[in-house]
């Protein structure tokens, strides 16, 4: 389970993109008492601070660096964040 790091919504297909070498392409919330599954598309995202569920490529156990980087935080209008 990892957050969503930012104060805004989070691109999850750039997510995606950034640890596709370290998590599978889909992710998985929990919603009204059950579990939903997402796959990685162009409109997929995360709402601010929400929790959501990646599963590591790998052996089970083994340790995963996720990365975020700015460019998956966006606007309200889709556009990816600029911090300065």
């Amino acid at each position: 389970m990892v957050g969503n790091p930012f104060v805004s919504s989070l691109d999850y297909n750039r997510f995606c993109a950034v640890n596709s070498g370290v998590v599978e392409s889909y992710y998985r919330v929990y919603s009204n008492g059950a579990f939903q599954t997402c796959t990685a598309s162009d409109d997929d995202t995360i709402e601010v601070l929400q929790a959501f569920f990646v599963k590591p490529i790998g052996v089970a156990g083994t340790e995963v660096e996720i990365l975020f980087t700015k460019d998956m935080s966006i606007t309200r209008n889709g556009a990816a964040m600029e911090l300065k």
